[in-house]
């Protein structure tokens, strides 16, 4: 449940009206198993026109915010005249997530989800079949338990013809922030930690003239290296969390001419 993971998948299918949800499985017209902690009736109502949508939504990645959740579902449909009695199946795979997690990150996931259960539909009536249906659930909670491992992966054998593999890929961080010309830059860790990962040249050149004393223009003096080219290398190390930025003034300092 929510309370345990950041994130939930679920899967429902038009066909035969039913929903399917970690940890309980509920039918149509019963409320007396659905987790109220994972999705309350209220959310469900509020939200299930984005979860079993109609054919005009299929097969798009649909992101709904609301009670201090992301509901992320991508609906499928396969049209088949001869197979099903309603013409086609529409079902749908999702992910519930606290407000506070980037869903991007969970896009491709979900896509690639949704298009390997799709392909399963047609080639054996994974989803349909009665004999097959059952195991929906134990999928879903073997992605979930996958995702929330600290490997943030997912290797499923699903039968002698499908692997399902999925990869959690974390957000990418902001972009760093230009260097000012009169910052300070302050080493995070000892010079010669620093020194040991594979830095660019000119980055291990101007490393030693990093001293917490030397603003940009004095380290590009010191170096003999151009002005734009050291404010590049320090972007690069602000940008690997081993170099940060003070002001040149401190402001708590009693300045005076001399």
């Amino acid at each position: 449940s929510t309370t345990r993971h950041h994130r939930t998948p679920s899967h429902a299918s038009s066909s035969k009206n039913t929903m399917t949800s970690n940890p309980t499985t509920t039918h149509e017209g019963d409320t007396s198993t659905i987790d109220t902690e994972l999705l309350s009736n209220s959310i469900f109502a509020a939200t299930s026109e984005y979860i079993i949508t109609g054919n005009e939504l299929a097969n798009q990645t649909i992101t709904v915010s609301t009670h201090g959740m992301h509901i992320l579902s991508r609906p499928m449909i396969i049209c088949d005249t001869e197979r099903y009695e309603r013409n086609s199946h529409l079902f749908a795979v999702g992910f519930v997530l606290r407000r506070n997690v980037d869903p991007r990150p969970y896009w491709p996931v979900l896509s690639n989800l949704s298009f390997t259960l799709r392909d399963m539909e047609v080639e054996s009536e994974f989803l349909s079949n009665e004999r097959t249906r059952p195991q929906i659930q134990y999928l879903l909670e073997d992605v979930l338990l996958s995702l929330n491992s600290k490997q943030r992966d997912c290797h499923l054998l699903l039968d002698d013809a499908n692997l399902l593999n999925l990869r959690l890929f974390r957000p990418p961080p902001p972009p760093t922030p230009p260097v000012s010309d009169h910052t300070v830059p302050i080493l995070l860790r000892p010079e010669w930690q620093v020194q040991m990962f594979d830095w660019d040249l000119t980055i291990n050149w101007i490393i030693p003239h990093i001293d917490g004393c030397k603003f940009l223009k004095q380290i590009a003096q010191s170096s003999e290296v151009d002005m734009e080219l050291v404010r590049a290398c320090l972007r690069v190390l602000r940008h690997h969390g081993v170099l940060a930025h003070v002001d040149i003034f401190r402001y708590s300092n009693v300045y005076e001419s001399t």
